[in-house]
């Protein structure tokens, strides 16, 4: 019988013959895992009592030669752990049914063509309850310069007069007739040094609510003003200020003395934002409150029009950081 030899030189040729075919077939093999969507950001929407509900949206990610998007996956906790599937053509998802001030976490992840699914990109929210329109009047009027955010029936916003001002979390002041402001009742002309309201309401004290520098202009309603991060209201006492012929509506964010965030909407219905002279000069606001302590997700930014910082007034700066 014959014997044959193998050189050790056969051995190393396999050998790399075998790695350089492993290579190719993970070149064209499914290791190539689709993108992550980007730009997930969050808003509370309209809602009824403390059912809630929040609108997400996100830009697509990028396709690859070799692997295009067939769809997402979206799961969200406490409570959603069976993955919703959304078509590829859509960005956007509104996930109704929450507990207003319950922070939920959601997890987004893209599906590729290949049968792949990307690791996932996550934004937090909290379901914030949601006001209609309220309307705020001047100085001159009987009626209510104030809003407690949650001083109404089933802890809805309430519009309280200067008589109830302890009560307020924000308040309008137009007393100067050059720059109105809206914001910390603390910071109105309604209060005295001390922080008491002026007689015959000095048997109320204002409260300090802190409001932020910069705002968002261009917004018709809180359901198109989106976040990507936690609400920021500063630790400034301010008011926000305008003109009596303001044209455009603008928010900002506000935290309540008791730790309660909030975003206000200073709405511009018809193109202006005062309405009426005298005893029946009005604005009108809508806002969207967070009735949980210290959770920062009154409302997420989509992009706003704008972001201004300096449109603030401080009436009494030797108040302003108290």
């Amino acid at each position: 019988m014959k014997k044959f030899r193998i050189s050790s030189t056969f051995f190393a040729m396999l050998a790399v013959a075998l790695i350089a075919f492993g290579c190719n077939e993970n070149e064209n093999g499914p290791t190539d895992t689709i993108n992550n969507p980007t730009n997930l950001m969050a808003t509370s929407g309209a809602n009824t009592g403390n059912i809630g509900k929040i609108l997400l949206k996100w830009t697509a990610p990028s396709s690859s030669a070799t692997i295009s998007l067939s769809g997402y996956e979206l799961t969200y906790s406490p409570g959603g752990t069976t993955p919703i599937s959304i078509t590829a053509n859509q960005t956007s998802y509104t996930v109704e049914n929450l507990a207003v001030g319950t922070p939920y976490t959601f997890t987004l992840k893209a599906k590729g063509s290949n049968s792949t699914v990307s690791g996932g990109t996550q934004i937090k929210w909290a379901p914030a309850r949601f006001s209609g329109v309220i309307r705020l009047y001047g100085s001159a009027s009987s009626q209510g310069s104030g809003l407690d955010f949650n001083g109404g029936t089933d802890g809805a916003p309430a519009q309280l007069k200067v008589a109830n001002g302890g009560a307020w979390d924000i308040g309008f002041d137009d007393t100067d007739p050059d720059t109105l402001g809206i914001g910390s009742p603390y910071q109105t002309s309604y209060v005295t040094e001390t922080g008491a309201f002026k007689a015959p309401n000095n048997d109320q004290m204002a409260k300090k609510t802190f409001v932020s520098s910069a705002r968002y202009t261009g917004a018709s309603s809180l359901e198109s003003v989106f976040e990507s991060a936690a609400l920021q209201a500063g630790t400034l006492e301010q008011l926000q200020a305008f003109t009596p012929t303001a044209t455009q509506p603008f928010a900002f964010i506000a935290k309540t003395a008791e730790g309660n965030f909030a975003k206000v909407l200073v709405l511009a219905t018809g193109g202006q934002v005062v309405h009426g002279t005298g005893a029946d000069r009005y604005i009108e606001v809508q806002i969207s409150y967070q009735p949980t302590i210290n959770t920062p997700y009154a409302l997420p930014k989509g992009v706003p029009t704008d972001f201004v910082v300096g449109n603030t007034v401080q009436r009494n700066t030797a108040r302003a950081t108290k």
